[in-house]
């Protein structure tokens, strides 16, 4: 539920010494052999054991001609199979070689790919009641060898994610049939939404099931391992055309400051650094800018709403309101340990965020909305009460937000409430322990917007509801979104969720975590994010 899950501290590295020097805080003597000593590790590229293919970490390749393309991922790709992918580079890499019937941009918005068009009940893709699609392919499809993409491709991709159990193929498909070489039609067992992130996201080649990455339907083409460095050539029978960039070598460093020291020495085009991880430096190198992009992560304020365990008074819609008023994002965003920019949606960044007015905070008048449902400072103690109850809040949080629990306190303390803090690794798992909590956290179906975590089936224990959040309207409204397969008709759903949110303040959106990117100044194109940083590399280029 949370991105800070699993990191871990690292020892200082020569990399580390290098960015040292450049602060001035070590003798130059020193610097000196710090920058020998990393130009002569950048020129070590073991390759992996042949008879264990993608499997050794790399090293820094050596530099790189003009037209070529150099991809600094976190961890090593053991495999190009779809379907065999585990790590985050490894799903990463799938938009070099395959695609599917449509692409999801930076901001989560759907554009077809090797589909026509989107389909919709509008140009008749989508049956009237949403249990059916019809899709039809572009014309001119090829695979890199020649052969022709046709719409049986896709019945055998789905066969093969169905045999093993890959969603929605296994659970929600009941057929896919070809209905001629350039027609697909898909019938779900019931409507489903989520079709345009989750369903054929890539296709396989039927006439060549068994070569990941060396028959390919996108931009480029595995070729093989060079310099210990996976390298991808241009696909000439890309449905684009040629890309730009005729090659692209694919290498591997783990550690975040190595990462960020040889982008610094010139001998990569793009690094990824994904929050919570962070950034080395606060400036990039010369030569290079950084991008960034919405994680899907949203530092969010939790109200115990449970009336068992949660304060009496944060059982009221107008008291939560009153201390969303009085919190001031940008103090809370700051002190995080990422970097995060203040959301007011929990689809901040994205094609779903509802546009709305940013908020003020004015502890003014949030002291105003208290006094007037009757919570008050009658004895003069500072703290506001009533019918002999105290306003004395718990706070929990995860390790790292010891800053913004402090930016917290100082805020509602004036207002006469008392914030007991405590930092619990999973805050989550404890909800009797907190009558407010903050945490980041994703969508349940994230890069799709249906969202379980407000749901009243899932506020029980062991739920993905330990908030409580339970309102039947807001129910209704999830459901009803979650089949909704029309995506105008379903924004819409989803537009009046956030609305109803925020009059009801079931939940409070403080920060968008961002993740960063290092990449090459004269390097245009780049729109990555979490999801598929490659989705557009076919359209990337290299100023000559």
């Amino acid at each position: 539920m949370s991105p800070e899950a699993g990191a871990e501290g690292r020892p200082l590295c020569p990399a580390t010494c290098a960015m040292r020097c450049a602060m001035g805080s070590l003798p130059w003597a020193f610097c000196a052999l710090i920058a020998l000593f990393l130009a002569a590790c950048v020129a070590v590229t073991p390759s992996p054991p042949a008879h264990e293919p993608l499997r050794a970490l790399t090293p820094v390749p050596s530099p790189a001609p003009v037209r070529e393309l150099r991809l600094l991922l976190p961890e090593w790709p053991r495999t190009l199979s779809p379907f065999r992918a585990r790590s985050w580079s490894e799903r990463a890499l799938q938009d070099l070689f395959l695609v599917g019937l449509w692409r999801v941009d930076d901001r989560l918005g759907v554009a077809p790919e090797l589909a026509a068009e989107l389909p919709s009940r509008a140009n008749g893709g989508i049956s009237a009641e949403g249990r059916v699609l019809t899709v039809r392919l572009r014309e001119n499809l090829f695979w890199s060898d020649g052969t022709p993409l046709t719409a049986n491709d896709l019945v055998f991709t789905h066969e093969q994610a169905a045999e093993r159990g890959i969603f929605p193929h296994a659970s929600f498909v009941e057929a896919v049939m070809a209905l001629d070489s350039r027609t697909v039609q898909v019938t779900f067992s019931r409507p489903f939404a989520p079709w345009p992130t989750m369903l054929f996201p890539f296709v396989l080649p039927r006439h060549a099931p068994d070569s990941p990455g060396r028959v390919s339907n996108g931009p480029y083409v595995f070729v093989g391992e060079e310099g210990g460095a996976l390298v991808f050539v241009a696909n000439p029978h890309c449905w684009r055309g040629l890309p730009a960039v005729e090659r692209v070598r694919v290498f591997a460093q783990p550690d975040a400051r190595a990462r960020w020291q040889v982008m610094a020495f010139g001998h990569a085009d793009l690094a990824p650094f994904l929050a919570p991880e962070g950034l080395p430096g606060l400036e990039p190198p010369e030569g290079m800018r950084l991008l960034f992009s919405p994680s899907g992560y949203v530092e969010t304020l939790f109200f115990n709403l449970d009336p068992r365990r949660g304060h009496p008074a944060l059982q009221e819609a107008r008291i939560r309101a009153a201390l969303a008023i009085a919190l001031d994002r940008e103090s809370v965003c700051t002190a995080l340990p990422a970097r995060a920019v203040p959301a007011e949606s929990l689809y901040s960044g994205t094609v779903w965020e509802s546009p709305a007015p940013p908020s003020i905070p004015s502890v003014r008048r949030a002291a105003q909305m208290l006094d007037e449902v009757g919570w008050r400072d009658t004895d003069g103690d500072g703290v506001r009460e009533r019918e002999g109850v105290s306003l004395r809040l718990r706070y929990a949080a995860p390790p790292g937000r010891e800053a913004a629990l402090a930016a917290m306190t100082q805020t509602l303390r004036p207002l006469g409430i008392v914030v007991e803090t405590a930092i619990r690794e999973h805050p989550w798992e404890d909800p009797a322990a907190w009558d407010l909590a903050q945490w980041a956290g994703q969508s349940s179906g994230y890069p799709d917007p249906d969202d379980a975590r407000w749901l009243c089936a899932e506020a029980r224990p062991g739920g993905q509801n330990p908030a409580g959040v339970c309102d039947e309207a807001l129910d209704e409204l999830w459901l009803a979104q979650a089949a909704a397969t029309d995506p105008d008709e379903r924004a819409a759903i989803l537009a009046e969720i956030q609305e109803e949110a925020r009059q009801k303040v079931w939940w409070m959106p403080l920060c968008r975590w961002e993740d960063a990117w290092l990449v090459r100044s004269d390097l245009s194109g780049p729109r990555p994010w979490r999801g598929a940083p490659f989705w557009n590399i076919g359209e990337w280029s290299i100023a000559p």
